[in-house]
């Protein structure tokens, strides 16, 4: 068992059982929704050992027992997590639910107790990997984004988006749209403090999903399913969030990922970072002028790093991406210089179902030498820059590093092509009437 978790073997084995499971799911006809959350719940419960010992003694007794058991389980958890009592107690009315309308009774392939002891592989060394196999298990039961609306930051990159922030003990670390908590999660990994992480989510399925990620891995994040564009939000939280991060929806039917970076860096003290994942269209000088002006009116451009293209492939999500790093309520200065970076290669590739895997290991490295980069602004040909900008500027990295190399025709009609499909996607194509 302990060999499975050598990091480059990990994820593609990760993935392939999680290809199983979500098919023993299928096979019992669970939704896309309900399976995540029967996973989720049955991890909630995984996360108590006793609850890892207990369960192996069900295999030849009556699955209803073994709901019993897991109920009674989500029950001594809300005992604790008081602050979650309510949606433990949801989580044991659905479990129930799915259990008996799905399992219990009915002639399945798979048991209860089958589908518990495949779950409770990534279980045995503790609680370190259920966040790993959670997310993975999200990304690939999630199917098309619009069916879930459910698009994950890659868990390497949260990660790194914590450590450009460099987080403290004593930072306040706020996300107005939450999700599933990946990015408190990860600064919560980085510095463990308590009450020191705050999320809201509007989204009551997806903030259940981030409230049994928070009790799986036993972190002090707190989480509340709230409108981060309501007045009341404005009573509960407060202007002491020393940090902030985020990765807004893309395709907010009323709102722009920088309209979420707007009210967010409101709740940021003067002078606190927010690190922000967004398409890179957000940088782009011919898209969102109001918003542009009003974030540099208030606000400092620090740094934009420009990420790998396929970040998000899969979960019928593709979209170009860069991380913002903005200095809050200090208006930007026309002098100032911003740094640049291409991040365009984090060493993962894709293998079909699987996704993005870095199988040679080359992650760790790489996060180094972008991390040390940024911290002291290092000036590199074809891959950083330090430029001023003003709100009508470009603000992609690409617009401002000079490339040390001269392009071959090939590169050259396969950029074109690229730009030119990013441009359908992002602006869409118009036709004029002939």
């Amino acid at each position: 068992m302990n060999g499975i978790y050598n990091r480059r073997v990990t994820i593609s084995f990760m993935r392939q059982n999680i290809i199983c499971i979500d098919k023993m799911l299928s096979k019992i006809s669970l939704p896309n929704r309900d399976k995540i959350f029967f996973v989720g719940t049955i991890l909630v419960a995984l996360s108590e050992k006793s609850y890892r010992d207990l369960y192996k003694s069900f295999e030849l007794k009556s699955q209803s027992s073994l709901l019993e058991t897991t109920i009674e389980v989500l029950k001594s958890i809300a005992q604790v997590r008081c602050e979650y009592k309510k949606e433990l107690y949801e989580m044991q009315i659905r479990l129930e639910s799915i259990v008996r309308k799905n399992l219990i009774g009915k002639k399945k392939e798979f048991s209860l107790y089958q589908l518990i002891d495949t779950i409770a592989l990534y279980t045995s060394e503790g609680i370190e990997h259920i966040d790993e196999f959670y997310s993975e298990f999200i990304t690939s039961s999630s199917g098309n984004r619009t069916v879930t609306g459910i698009v994950l930051t890659p868990n390497h990159i949260a990660e790194f988006m914590a450590q450009l922030l460099e987080i403290k003990e004593d930072d306040t670390v706020l996300d107005i749209c939450c999700g599933c908590g990946t990015l408190l999660l990860a600064a919560d990994h980085q510095v463990n403090s308590y009450n020191n992480y705050f999320g809201c989510e509007v989204d009551h399925e997806i903030y259940l999903l981030g409230v049994m990620n928070a009790i799986c891995q036993k972190s002090n994040i707190t989480m509340m399913q709230e409108d981060c564009f309501s007045e009341r939000i404005e009573g509960i939280l407060h202007t002491s969030f020393s940090k902030g991060m985020l990765n807004p929806p893309y395709s907010h039917m009323k709102y722009s990922a920088l309209d979420f970076l707007l009210r967010e860096l409101e709740f940021i003290q003067s002078g606190g970072e927010v690190a922000i994942i967004c398409p890179t269209s957000c940088a782009m000088s011919a898209k969102y002028h109001k918003e542009r002006r009003m974030l540099m009116q208030k606000h400092t451009l620090q740094a934009v790093l420009s990420m790998p293209e396929d970040l998000f492939c899969g979960n019928g999500a593709f979209t170009y991406t860069c991380i913002m790093i903005w200095k809050a309520n200090v208006p930007h200065n026309r002098d100032h210089k911003v740094y640049f970076a291409r991040c365009n290669y984090d060493g993962f590739r894709r293998y079909g179902r699987l996704g993005r895997i870095d199988k040679t290991g080359a992650w760790p490295n790489i996060k180094k030498e972008w991390l040390e980069r940024y911290r002291s602004r290092q000036v590199i040909q074809g891959l950083t820059a330090l430029h001023t900008v003003t709100a009508e500027c470009e603000w992609l990295p690409e617009a401002y590093i000079i490339s040390d190399s001269i392009p071959e025709k090939a590169d050259f009609e396969k950029t074109l092509i690229d730009y030119l499909v990013y441009c359908a996607r992002t602006y869409g194509i118009s036709q004029e009437k002939s």
